[in-house]
């Protein structure tokens, strides 16, 4: 996000040197991810700063630089990138699709409204965020999850389109709010998305990592389960060369989801409703 310049991508003169620097750190100096580096990788890493990686023979990974389709990021950095990279994306998904291949989306920042410590949030241009969400409604069937960062805070949202498959509407379980908790719509469900926290001198948030577990099917791999820890250190006071990284909770132990799939989480919402015990231990998570 912030590695050139705040809430930009590089503009012509820096994007060859930043994305080299980047493919070589995160690609070729990596053994666990040399079968990403390839060709076509490199091609549309230098163009957009986007890149794919094989997980299992079933489970891969499209990274999108979603910084492209950030409101704040000027237009005329590279204004041909956001097309190629949802013809990218397409093309990925559809030979995943054909090979029976599950894919995890992931990218920086969130798209959608959702709720953050500064109040609703939105940082996608509309003339973006239309076409991704259509591509992500016509592969719901493959994406199993939306992961991403940007706003230092943890929440899961459930995504529903409408009919046409380019409108989104965020379910953020994290709100609790009335109309959130008795509405009964579960039509048009394509995905949830992941943002996990992390470290923050504006938020004073203290670190965390989410571990995701899948099942053991190679063949249809499925989204189970999230364990979230926390290192419980004052913001600025780091120095233990062997942090403790306490476990925080599990969505399946602890808030009883069957999985993290759409319905399930949006099965979660109908459970707070109903179960004054649940909704505590999730408010106190």
């Amino acid at each position: 996000n912030d590695y050139l310049y705040n809430n930009q991508v590089p503009d012509a003169t820096k994007k060859v040197e930043h994305y080299s620097f980047l493919f070589k750190e995160w690609i070729e100096q990596i053994d666990a991810n040399k079968n990403a580096n390839t060709e076509e990788n490199k091609k549309i890493m230098l163009e957009t700063g986007c890149y794919s990686i094989s997980i299992t023979s079933n489970l891969m990974v499209l990274s999108v630089n979603t910084m492209h389709f950030h409101f704040r990021n000027r237009l005329s950095n590279d204004p041909d990138a956001p097309a190629k990279i949802f013809a990218w994306m397409r093309a990925k998904l559809e030979q995943a699709k054909s090979n029976r291949i599950k894919v995890i989306i992931m990218g920086h920042i969130p798209h959608g409204s959702f709720s953050t410590p500064l109040g609703q949030e939105e940082y996608w241009l509309k003339k973006y965020e239309e076409p991704f969400v259509a591509i992500l409604h016509q592969y719901k069937d493959i994406i199993k999850l939306v992961l991403t960062g940007h706003t230092h805070s943890s929440f899961i949202e459930v995504k529903k389109s409408n009919n046409q498959g380019n409108k989104v509407e965020s379910i953020d379980i994290t709100a609790l709010s009335k109309e959130w908790l008795e509405s009964q719509d579960s039509s048009n469900l394509y995905n949830n998305m992941l943002v996990h926290r992390s470290i923050s001198p504006l938020f004073d948030n203290n670190p965390g990592f989410g571990h995701l577990h899948f099942s053991d099917d190679e063949q249809y791999p499925e989204y189970l389960e999230e364990w979230t820890f926390l290192l419980d250190k004052t913001y600025g006071k780091i120095e233990d060369p062997a942090p403790f990284w306490r476990p925080l909770y599990s969505t399946k132990k602890d808030l009883e989801m069957k999985d993290l799939s759409p319905e399930s989480i949006y099965q979660f919402k109908i459970n707070l409703k109903r179960d004054p015990v649940l909704l505590y231990k999730y408010l106190l998570y």
